[in-house]
């Protein structure tokens, strides 16, 4: 009996220090991964003022910094307002930001905030300032219980007044929240006339955009507008160099032939302005580009190029496209090269440097608007 009272012994050893391994091992967690206890509040839910289709509210809080909201509507950014509501009430003292659209190679395309106001209900007020650059800033304040607040964009960068950056929109990529930050207060309290006056702040009127006669110039390319850069690629083309020959386009393996087939048909249909060009667009956006195509047929007939351009040969072969983002129901694409056509006895080609955005509706893709990036 000896042996098995030995071993009894040892066994209830074993497990009376079984709970102070443990213990340890969350220690070591704890020193090497503090961020795992930060007190970071999950389960957010984010709306705003205004949004693109494609850069809904839900990107604010998806964890990723590569998605990001768009400000939609009129404006570029002064004025719209975020809001956020937490699972339940809680203790907050930190909010962290993602500021721009961090996604592969866009922050450059999009205005970012640069000052705003976080406004905590039945609580304080407090103006912010941020940096116009990619990763995570901290705003922090003292600590306060509530179920929701609101940030508030007063400023954005490029500047409102920056007429050589266009209609860019604004975009912010993340929105976090934590119950336990320790640090200095980096946020200032304002009174209420203040916010007031800082919430209706809007950009100045932009003047109304004249026909583009300098390639590339962002002023004169409203942001995500599909046919006014059409007409700037069609008033850049010139005469091929080296007869017709033109380097083929790369086309990254995960684009889908759906992507494809819009890009080229964009391209084949506006130089050729055919009216079953409408067909590649969203339907949310179709009548805006119909307007617009109109006035772009009209144009090309009053300079005597309609019929030459109708029947042209356009060549699509020497584009470029580069991964994909794709995010549910929306996705975006960077195209860029060199498209070609040809009218009778001449050939023709102009640079592309564009910005596609695609949403999905019954399970087909659209383009939802082209951004020329082209300077």
């Amino acid at each position: 009996m000896a042996p098995l009272f030995v071993n009894g012994n040892f066994m209830r050893t074993r497990l009376n220090i079984f709970p102070l391994l443990l213990l340890f091992v969350a220690l070591q967690v704890m020193v090497s991964c503090p961020s795992a206890f930060a007190g970071e509040i999950k389960g957010l839910k984010a709306s705003a003022s205004s949004f693109k289709e494609w850069g809904v509210p839900g990107f604010l809080v998806d964890g990723d910094l590569t998605t990001a909201w768009v400000g939609g509507r009129k404006g570029i950014g002064p004025g719209k307002k975020l809001s956020f509501e937490l699972p339940k009430a809680r203790k907050i003292s930190m909010v962290r930001i993602a500021n721009g659209n961090q996604g592969d190679g866009l922050f450059a395309d999009f205005r970012c905030m640069v000052s705003g106001i976080l406004l905590l209900p039945d609580h304080a007020a407090y103006f912010f300032t941020l940096k116009p650059e990619a990763g995570e800033q901290d705003i922090i304040f003292p600590p306060v219980t509530v179920r929701s607040f609101e940030i508030v964009i007063a400023e954005v960068h490029p500047a409102a007044d920056d007429t050589e950056f266009g209609d860019a929109k604004v975009a912010v990529s993340e929105v976090r929240v934590f119950s336990d930050a320790k640090g200095k207060a980096t946020v200032a309290s304002i009174d209420s006339s203040q916010i007031r006056t800082a919430s209706v702040k809007t950009a100045p009127p932009a003047a109304k955009p004249k026909a583009p006669e300098v390639k590339g110039r962002r002023s004169e390319m409203p942001y995500f507008s599909a046919t006014k850069p059409g007409a700037i690629y069609l008033r850049a083309s010139v005469p091929a160099s080296g007869g017709v020959s033109m380097d083929a386009g790369i086309v990254n393996e995960l684009v889908g032939e759906e992507f494809v087939d819009l890009v080229r048909g964009y391209f084949r249909q506006l130089v050729t302005l055919d009216d079953g060009y409408l067909n590649v667009f969203a339907s949310s956006i179709r009548l805006r580009e119909l307007e617009s195509f109109v006035i772009l047929q009209d144009d090309m007939r009053s300079r005597k190029l309609f019929d030459s351009l109708h029947t042209a040969e356009v060549n699509t072969l020497g584009l470029s496209m580069d991964k994909p983002i794709i995010r549910g129901d929306a996705a975006m694409l960077r195209v860029h090269g060199a498209c070609q056509y040809t009218m009778p006895g001449r050939t023709f080609e102009f640079p592309v440097d564009a910005m596609f955005s695609f949403v999905r509706s019954n399970g087909v893709w659209l383009i939802n608007g082209v951004q020329n990036r082209l300077k």
